[in-house]
């Protein structure tokens, strides 16, 4: 089978060392490189270019930018072959970003965090519906921050029960503004989410697969991480690397690869939210197995969830 593969965030960091794993499948037909500069698109198809196995004519880039509005965001379907059905899409772009204010923005208007992780996300999900193959599988990149990170001293996010718990916390309803707090939720409102999509679209298989504690991106060195993060990181990062507690980058791609070729089916079921056993590397599981991640199959919670986000997904009229 010729497959076709969607990646946003691909010109660096996990998504650019994704598709290169991909161009190198024979397999692979086509993949989609879906970020927000066709500039930043060439060079990273260029850094890859000449690499042992990599088929760079499989590359085509597709404008995508996260922080747009919905009905921009709906329109990206049209820039897709129409006789082409994608067989796997890759929802890695996202990060903690740049805000420092935690006040909401946007066509939106929500937290940055919230728009750029995974508003932005699920609208592309949407808007790509008509252009996905029965059985098609969608991974959501998320992260062992959404059921706390204790070596990184990130607690275990509290997540509420009402979709009105939601929006609040989606709009910035709160005192306080904490980016790693808030990158968690972000990243557990998606597995919440994306549990409760899994049961009303049961023709596709989706996966919230955590790249684990990776080196060699640069998720947690922008404007809105706080500064003691940002600087400790660079000099930290060899150190966890050395004891285990963080791997490369070949290691993050290798968990979204196997979820997006199937070696997870036998695993995991739709919906589940893969990540870290113990820690932030290792072997992994379906997180609601540990007393942290419990809360992630709490019915309740993702049928909040999900209305609460359901909100922004509604198909435009043009």
């Amino acid at each position: 089978m010729s497959e076709i593969y969607l990646v946003t965030g691909a010109n660096s960091g996990l998504g650019l060392d994704s598709v290169r794993r991909l161009a190198m499948m024979p397999s692979t037909k086509k993949i989609y490189m879906v970020c927000r500069s066709e500039n930043k698109a060439s060079s990273a198809i260029d850094s890859i270019k000449g690499v042992e196995g990599v088929d760079v004519t499989k590359l085509q880039y597709v404008h995508f930018d996260a922080s747009a509005s919905k009905e921009e965001i709906f329109q990206i379907a049209k820039n897709l072959e129409d006789n082409e059905l994608i067989t796997g899409v890759l929802l890695n772009a996202g990060g903690v970003g740049h805000d420092k204010t935690g006040k909401p923005i946007g066509p939106n208007h929500v937290l940055d965090i919230h728009q750029i992780n995974l508003i932005g996300h699920v609208q592309l999900v949407e808007a790509l519906k008509p252009k996905l193959a029965q059985g098609c599988k969608i991974v959501f990149s998320g992260s062992e921050a959404a059921r706390g990170i204790l070596i990184m001293m990130i607690g275990t996010p509290k997540l509420g029960g009402t979709s009105d718990w939601y929006r609040n916390q989606l709009e910035g309803n709160f005192p306080g503004y904490d980016p790693m707090d808030v990158y968690a939720k972000t990243k557990g409102f998606a597995a919440l989410y994306f549990a409760e999509w899994a049961r009303q679209n049961p023709k596709y298989s989706v996966l919230v697969v955590s790249p684990g504690g990776t080196s060699g991106t640069s998720a947690l060195i922008t404007d809105g991480v706080p500064a003691h993060f940002r600087l400790m990181m660079p000099v930290i990062m060899p150190l966890m690397n050395a004891i285990g507690v963080m791997h490369n980058l070949e290691d993050g791609t290798d968990w979204y690869i196997q979820a997006l070729t199937g070696k997870y089916d036998e695993a995991f079921q739709s919906g589940s939210f893969v990540a870290s056993k113990r820690g932030t590397t290792g072997e992994v599981c379906d997180q609601t197995e540990l007393r942290s991640g419990k809360m992630y199959a709490d019915t309740v919670k993702q049928k909040a969830a999900f209305a609460a986000l359901s909100v922004y997904t509604t198909k435009p009229h043009f």
